[in-house]
């Protein structure tokens, strides 16, 4: 074969090799930049969870405090009843 025809070959074969390496970079560029998007939406999201955790860890602590004020008052109510059930026993 003459030396003409493998320096085309050659030369067909660099540009289909080029051709070949953009398009995975491109492909690459194009799935990075998705990656990224939904790693941005998965951040927004974990942020948004977040401080929906902290408001409802909070009226969780509100709520345990007002369970035990209502404990607290159920305990003093039933001490009263009972000592006014005894003095009334007695003053029959």
């Amino acid at each position: 074969m003459p030396k003409q025809t493998w320096i085309i070959a050659g030369g067909l074969s660099a540009v289909v090799l080029i051709v070949m390496i953009f398009a995975s970079i491109h492909a690459n560029n194009a799935a990075n930049s998705s990656l990224s998007n939904a790693l941005a939406e998965a951040k927004s999201t974990a942020e948004k969870q977040s401080a929906e955790l902290d408001v409802l860890s909070n009226k969780l602590n509100e709520a345990e405090a007002r369970i035990r004020e209502l404990t607290e008052e159920k305990e003093a109510a039933t001490k009263t009843q009972h000592s006014l059930q005894d003095e009334m026993r007695r003053a029959l």
